[in-house]
């Protein structure tokens, strides 16, 4: 699901724009990742011939797909770092563009931390996102899906049954958490905000609370928001407490190897160390649903205020005004332009500015003024007739 939000995040225009010359790139880096995955798995089995006929060859053929496989990884790496960079540094290019155009009210919406984690923060999740990606998928997709086809083909449909572990524990992370943090949530971050306020209220009431002989006051009301988050805090740890150790227990390799022993016991040596040892691959992505793709999670949110960003309207670059040369006479004409301010809903201004003249604008604060010269300086929208 992740992986499918990070996909649609990432299908703006704006931002496919920068990923698309990388495709080939990133196409080579997961390929080369799941020929690692896949050459990691054939040289444990190797080796698990090996102990079983002894022969030197089985031996060499494992270290061969391990070396392979180390090979493939480390370009596999390489290769995703490398496109992300670039992705990285024309993205942050953009995002400056399209700061540069945007009228001086929306660039006023972002102050200076907000940008600074957008193009910092924001674009160093995006990054480590995608760069990370093609290692999950070999994760979450190639190691357990040929781990699975060797143990049907060792234990027939048995085999499925090294699976429940792994379904089970998942189910915590993924329906219980979920469901209990989405009814829980806000209220924790109700009494969260109750302190928050009662810290500040106690914090700036001092000199008034000693004035009017209430020094208690607010010190007692952040007392009992402290006592209810407590509370709120033990009430929801007990209600997960159980599951979270269920799901703890069956992440254990001891539940998912005495399951594969209990399949494969009769079946002989080789099939039961296979069906033991490639059981484990459907734990490693289960360990990862916790705080395992928390910089997935980031990366989303990331891409998200980015789109976000590149969704903003920018200035018409059309409406740029044409100066004449230096030693000519120009003249400023402004035709049904409609201006809202603060104070004054609507207007509608047609100015002529003659050449060699001053021309001055009055008018209550709020009514317009600097949107006026904001306009005629190209930093505001016109949306009305011409100037």
């Amino acid at each position: 699901m992740l992986i499918l939000n990070l996909a649609k995040a990432l299908k703006h225009p704006l931002v496919y724009s920068h990923i698309a010359p990388q495709k080939k790139t990133l196409f080579f880096s997961t390929a080369l990742i799941f020929i690692s995955s896949a050459l990691q798995l054939l040289g444990l089995y190797f080796l698990l011939l090996f102990l079983e006929k002894t022969l030197l060859s089985h031996c060499l053929y494992s270290l061969i797909c391990w070396t392979i496989s180390a090979l493939s990884y480390g370009s596999s790496s390489f290769l995703a770092h490398k496109a992300e960079n670039k992705i990285s540094h024309s993205l942050k290019k953009s995002l400056i563009e399209k700061l540069a155009l945007l009228s001086t009210k929306k660039r006023t919406k972002y102050d200076e931390n907000e940008m600074k984690r957008l193009l910092n923060e924001d674009v160093s999740n995006l990054h480590y996102a995608i760069a990370h990606l093609p290692s999950e998928l070999s994760v979450f997709i190639i190691s357990p899906l040929i781990s699975l086809v060797l143990i049907l083909t060792i234990t027939g449909f048995q085999g499925l049954l090294t699976i429940v572990p792994a379904i089970l524990a998942s189910l915590y992370y993924l329906w219980i958490v979920p469901k209990t943090t989405a009814r829980d949530g806000e209220a924790r971050i109700k009494v969260m905000h109750n302190m928050i306020s009662a810290v500040n209220d106690y914090c700036r009431g001092v000199k008034v609370n000693r004035i009017f002989g209430q020094s208690t006051g607010a010190l007692k009301t952040y007392l009992t928001a402290a006592d209810e988050f407590t509370l709120s805090m033990t009430f929801w740890v007990k209600k997960v407490a159980t599951f979270a150790a269920i799901a703890t227990a069956f992440l254990q390799p001891v539940a998912t190897l005495t399951i594969g022993y209990y399949v494969a016991k009769d079946k002989g040596f080789l099939p039961l160390a296979c069906t033991l040892f490639f059981s484990l691959t459907f734990i490693a992505p289960v360990l990862k649903l916790g705080h395992g793709l928390d910089y997935l999670q980031s990366g989303i949110r990331s891409a998200l205020r980015i789109t976000d960003f590149f969704s903003l309207s920018t200035l018409n670059q059309n409406n740029n005004l044409l100066f004449p040369n230096e030693n000519q006479d120009i003249s400023l004409t402004i035709k049904n332009i409609h201006i809202t301010g603060d104070n004054i809903t609507s207007q509608e201004l047609n100015i002529i500015c003659l050449p060699r003249k001053i021309t001055v604008l009055m008018g209550a604060s709020g009514s317009g003024k600097s949107t006026l010269l904001r306009m005629i300086a190209g930093f505001d929208d016109i949306k009305e007739d011409s100037i």
